[in-house]
């Protein structure tokens, strides 16, 4: 599972894992660079794959490891391969540009992966180091589509299965409409009208019944402890 979550560093990534259901759940943050939060995920799928060995490895070897797999994931020599051809061409800004877009990596990750692809050697990866994603679409006219994936990776996502389990208590009258609204940051009202536009409303509950001196007594053995 997934989750997008409002933290305050935009660069944060975590792996957790839930033994007794024997699910990963990895979380990143919201965050207008929608290119680094891609390559954040991967290299947190790679602890996924490091997990039986991350307590035998240094730091420094997990991330270089999670780094290499995030890269190859992302931008596989294949398909540099299809969509750049041979590998005896000049390699322009404009293709660089076509590759970020393409793969939605940021432009380093590009870069290395051209690189040791055989497009580039090293010392054009360093005169393309400080280059951003937003400098590039700029320049080669794909700017609104840039500003449309920073607007979805800015956004609040939590774990599908989680919310449709939510959603579930919802319409059973276990779980409140605000409680849906937290985890996707909206407003109650608006998860409130949402559901309903699509038939799915809460049983009418009578919270009477629920009060404390309804509830039935129970007899509690404290010798044990």
């Amino acid at each position: 599972m997934v989750a997008v979550l409002d933290v305050p560093s935009s660069d944060i990534g975590l792996t957790m894992y839930d033994p007794a259901r024997e699910k990963y759940t990895i979380g990143v943050a919201c965050t207008p660079y929608p290119m680094r939060q891609r390559s954040i995920l991967a290299q947190e799928l790679a602890y996924i794959f490091l997990w039986d060995l991350s307590s035998d490895l240094p730091q420094s070897h997990k991330e270089f490891f999670a780094d290499v797999f995030a890269q190859h994931l992302l931008v596989p020599h294949t398909g540099l391969e299809e969509i750049l051809g041979e590998k005896d061409q000049t390699i322009s800004l404009q293709l660089l540009s076509r590759v970020v877009r393409h793969f939605l990596v940021p432009p380093q990750m590009a870069a290395n992966a051209l690189r040791d692809a055989g497009y580039i050697q090293q010392k054009t990866v360093e005169q393309w180091h400080r280059l951003s994603t937003k400098e590039l679409a700029l320049r080669f006219g794909w700017d609104g589509y840039y500003t449309s994936l920073k607007t979805a990776s800015n956004q609040l996502r939590p774990p599908q299965r989680i919310l449709a389990r939510a959603i579930a208590g919802y319409q059973a009258g276990i779980l409140s409409a605000q409680a849906i609204a937290t985890v996707q940051g909206k407003t109650q009202e608006e998860i409130e009208k949402e559901l309903t536009s699509i038939g799915v409303v809460a049983p009418h509950m009578n919270w009477e019944e629920c009060a404390l001196v309804n509830l039935p007594d129970v007899a509690v053995d404290c010798d044990g402890v």
